[in-house]
């Protein structure tokens, strides 16, 4: 008997053409998992900036980043242009976290919800050099 594919449930909480941030809630086999992401776009001005990305609120701090460019194969027009976007997240497998018992279909667990409305208030507010 085949297994059946385990949904991953995301809840993009705000997007705009700087910034998203969204939550993930997933099965890993064994129990179950959460993470914050924020997708950080070129126009924002936390894309380039090494001590902005270290100082964003995240839970236990930033355990993902990755930077994402995203083109077209071939460029037959001038708005075809490469794009890039910064992914960095954080995820809720900490000592004394707890939620292996919160299942994503039940919603997002609300300490997880209050971290990631704190990052976009974040994200919105940044400044260079504030």
């Amino acid at each position: 008997m085949q297994e059946l594919p385990i949904p991953k449930f995301t809840w993009t909480l705000h997007k705009d053409s700087n910034f998203s941030v969204q939550v993930v809630g997933w099965h890993s086999g064994r129990c179950y998992s959460w993470n914050v992401y924020a997708n950080i776009f070129d126009s924002h001005p936390l894309f380039n900036s090494t001590d902005g990305i270290e100082s964003i609120p995240m839970h236990c701090g930033i355990t993902y980043d990755q930077l994402i460019t995203t083109g077209f194969i071939e460029k037959k027009y001038d708005w075809q242009k490469d794009s890039q976007y910064r992914v960095v997240g954080s995820d809720y497998t900490h000592l004394y976290d707890n939620y292996e018992e919160c299942a994503p279909s039940d919603g997002i667990p609300y300490p997880i919800l209050v971290d990631a409305r704190e990052l976009i208030a974040y994200l919105l507010g940044f400044e260079p050099n504030k």
